[in-house]
């Protein structure tokens, strides 16, 4: 596993918990708001739930389903927020070239971290999200 990738799951995570954030906020989502709410709140205390389990990468390697899909769905997320801002500032600064070096070293250990643990054979084995079987959330997605 590469050493980075602990610090980009962070990244990954909290980049999403704000998307998050901002959609619970969006008065545009008027239908069923109330279902909708609840359901991106527990999505977003299942991310806070990771980035705490970030801290031992061994536990991150051993959180239960739930809290698996959720970081599966924040790392799409992340690649795909990175892919549509290294498009946008290619456009912007055109014709000129910035060297984005660090943005695509960020997306390839998310595109690596999303192919080891997003695999349908990881994302269906059970396991304990924590010593005392704390689960928050359902596995669906959302």
């Amino acid at each position: 596993m590469p050493r980075d990738r602990p610090e980009m799951l962070n990244r990954a995570l909290r980049h999403y918990v704000i998307k998050l954030q901002k959609l619970k906020n969006d008065e545009d989502l008027r239908i069923s708001n109330d279902v909708v709410k609840a359901h991106i709140e527990i999505e977003i205390a299942n991310s806070e739930f990771a980035i705490a389990r970030l801290e031992n990468i061994r536990a991150m390697y051993r959180l239960g389903d739930d809290y698996r899909h959720t970081l599966c769905r924040a790392l799409t997320a992340y690649i795909s927020d990175l892919q549509k801002d290294t498009t946008l500032i290619e456009e912007k600064i055109a014709p000129a070239v910035l060297p984005l070096s660090n943005v695509e070293y960020e997306s390839k250990l998310a595109e690596e971290a999303r192919s080891e643990i997003c695999t349908t054979e990881k994302l269906n084995q059970s396991y304990d999200a924590t010593a005392d079987g704390h689960k928050l959330g359902t596995s669906q997605s959302f």
